[in-house]
């Protein structure tokens, strides 16, 4: 199955993304791992910016944001602290088989760090009942597109600071955003890098899917159509729409 290591900025990424679902059936399936450069914040196709992001706050860090093409909640990705997934493939299954499909890449990642992490239907990886992967998927043409994080690092006081609480939280009695998430780090006491999360997530995807993952590059690709759906992703009408 074909690899794909290109990281961007956050308009770049998503658009990347939908590109190589729209290839899909020309070049097949992609596992695509990436960070953000710099840090963003995503939200999801159905979303309210005004009801997901604390803009003051944002502004004043200089955390941009970007509209996914995929549903789910608002996110935070660390520069610094977070690897994040996408994979394409046939939507031969079921919404909530293909996550749990998709997700155990997530899970089999961590469990190689030493983090005994489980997949929580319908869309997140949790470890000792705490968030660490949240995932949001869209399908096209018979084909999937599921992206999602990994949370090695992530600065949660940033976090706090430029997402509003949602509301499934008060829903499950908790207060703050710290309540429900961790980290890599935070469960092992120590430093990762994304190295070390890239190379277990290789293999752990790998396993997850049922092939090895060879590495590709745009040129292999073609990349040409790119320019056209990123503007998209930069644009006030895009991410401004609700």
């Amino acid at each position: 199955m074909r690899l794909l290591l290109i990281s961007g900025d956050a308009a770049f990424n998503m658009a990347l993304d939908e590109l190589l679902l729209n290839l899909a059936p020309k070049i097949g399936p992609t596992v695509r791992f990436y960070k953000f450069s710099p840090s963003a914040i995503t939200i999801g196709y159905f979303q309210r910016v005004s009801e997901t992001i604390n803009l003051e706050e944002a502004g004043k860090l200089g955390i941009d944001f970007v509209r996914r093409a995929t549903g789910g909640g608002a996110v935070y990705h660390d520069e610094r602290g977070e690897l994040t997934y996408s994979v394409v493939l046939p939507a031969r299954e079921s919404v909530l088989e293909s996550f749990k499909r998709i997700c155990n890449g997530v899970v089999l990642t961590l469990r190689r760090m030493g983090i005994q992490a489980e997949f929580s239907p319908i869309n997140d990886v949790v470890v000792n009942k705490k968030k660490i992967s949240g995932s949001a998927q869209t399908r096209r043409s018979g084909f999937l597109l599921q992206h999602g994080t990994i949370m090695y690092g992530t600065d949660l006081d940033v976090m706090e600071r430029v997402l509003l609480p949602p509301k499934k939280l008060a829903q499950k009695g908790l207060s703050s955003i710290r309540e429900r998430v961790t980290t890599a780090e935070i469960e092992l006491g120590r430093k990762v890098s994304f190295d070390e999360v890239l190379s277990s997530a290789i293999e752990g995807f790998s396993e997850a899917l049922g092939e090895k993952l060879e590495e590709t590059n745009a040129e292999e690709i073609g990349l040409e159509a790119i320019r056209e759906i990123e503007a998209r992703y930069r644009s006030r009408e895009w991410n401004w729409m609700r």
